[in-house]
């Protein structure tokens, strides 16, 4: 059962590479205006 959570990480660090990269590429204002 192990290998069944093993999808789940790589998604999940999928997820915050692209979250960090997009915040780091951002400038908080239009990071703001985008989620308004």
């Amino acid at each position: 059962m192990q290998f069944a959570k093993l999808p789940m990480v790589l998604l999940l660090l999928l997820l915050v590479s692209f979250v960090s990269s997009v915040e780091i590429g951002a400038p908080a204002n239009g990071m703001a205006a985008a989620a308004e």
